[in-house]
């Protein structure tokens, strides 16, 4: 828990950081893609939307991976379940063939032993 709250404090102050370095920053600027050109706002406002932007991108990209770790966790758990499933059942002819095997050990110990007593 110690660590969870230091991770989110050490965050916050970055972002407390980032803002204060991104508000000094109010010179007008206007961007140009090939033919068109944007409104002038500050830098604060470009550097704001480029990091908000980034972050929404990093968070659609976590999500979705965490969305395909799950989907393929839990088909490997279900093949862990089924092959669990499988050896048990091995498990269960295993002992069950054992046990037919020491009957049968026992009987013929005792057909041996009859056979000595008879001779």
């Amino acid at each position: 828990m110690n660590l969870i709250r230091s991770v989110v404090t050490i965050v916050i102050l970055l972002a407390a950081f980032i803002m204060a370095a991104l508000a000094v920053n109010q010179s007008a600027v206007s961007l140009n893609f090939m033919l068109w050109q944007t409104p002038e706002l500050s830098i604060f406002w470009w550097l704001l939307g480029a990091f908000a932007l980034g972050m929404t991108v990093g968070l659609i990209n976590t999500l979705w991976l965490n969305l395909k770790h799950r989907r393929a966790n839990k088909k490997l758990q279900q093949q862990l379940a089924a092959k669990d499933k499988a050896a048990t059942d091995t498990q269960r002819e295993v002992a069950a063939e054992h046990d037919k095997m020491m009957a049968e050990v026992s009987r013929l110990e005792a057909e041996l032993a009859n056979a000595r007593k008879a001779s």
